[in-house]
């Protein structure tokens, strides 16, 4: 989600540009230009380096100058969570649940047997994702023994069909080609800006959809909305997987992770 600041530059400038063809414009947000947002506050907020709660709320959009102006339109159907039937309702509904952090995930979720693992195990989450079987084929041993500099392409990249890749800058956002995202096109080029996506944090998940998710939470979220990205980016609760430290884990005990939500962020209508 992008701070409001960057919202207020673009509102203060197109009144700036309608103001010299009609003052009156000066007054009206954006200009009178017609603006559509897109967003859910159960996602993570901007970013405030070394922010307070309160930091981190006040860089919302819901905190801008304009906002009061603003028209709300819902969007009530999980487009994400492609199986219908009871099962899909109700992990929709607990998506809801935990995004709006209700009393029973007010502060902690508690993980289902079905998508426990051990954070130990990490081959095996490497596993239970990049199924050699499917169209995300593993990648060959040699990939791995070469020499590779941060923010540079490889310079041997080795692809297979249907294997995910991530841009690493902004090539042609215009065509749709950006910092994130699945690119089904064939590569004209000799040399392209791209490496393997075999995982990324959090934050950076925002707007994937994804047929299995393996999650590694040895360490608890921390920021709001955290555990609601992670979980809400699978299309169906059977290929969710979650890895946990369960070392100190008593027995017959259900493990639970923390659920950070910040109230105040999120709709009156979420809440």
């Amino acid at each position: 989600m992008c701070g409001k600041y960057n919202f207020q530059a673009v509102d203060h400038t197109l009144r700036d540009i309608m103001g010299a063809v009609d003052e009156r414009l000066q007054d009206v947000p954006f200009g009178s230009k017609v603006v559509v947002f897109g967003g859910d506050f159960r996602q993570i907020l901007p970013v405030f380096k070394k922010g307070t709660r309160s930091e981190v709320v006040g860089q919302s959009i819901r905190q801008a100058t304009f906002w009061d102006q603003i028209q709300v339109l819902h969007l009530t159907q999980n487009m994400r969570i492609r199986n219908l039937g009871p099962e899909a309702t109700s992990f929709a509904q607990k998506l809801l649940s935990i995004g709006n952090s209700d009393h029973l995930y007010s502060e902690t979720v508690e993980i289902p047997e079905e998508w426990r693992m051990d954070s130990n195990d990490v081959t095996a989450l490497i596993d239970m994702v990049d199924d050699p079987k499917g169209a995300s084929a593993t990648y060959p041993a040699e990939f791995l023994h070469s020499i590779a500099t941060s923010g540079v392409p490889r310079h041997e990249l080795q692809l297979k069909i249907g294997m995910p890749i991530i841009l690493l800058r902004n090539l042609d956002p215009d065509r749709g080609l950006y910092n994130e995202g699945e690119y089904p096109f064939i590569l004209c080029r000799r040399q392209f800006p791209v490496r393997a996506a075999f995982a990324m944090t959090i934050n950076k998940a925002q707007g994937q959809t994804l047929s299995t998710v393996g999650k590694y939470l040895d360490e608890p979220v921390f920021a709001h909305g955290q555990l609601y990205v992670a979980l809400s980016r699978a299309t169906d609760s059977a290929n969710i997987k979650v890895a946990l430290n369960l070392s100190n884990q008593r027995d017959n005990t259900i493990p639970k992770i923390n659920n950070v939500v910040y109230r105040e962020a999120l709709l009156p209508s979420m809440t």
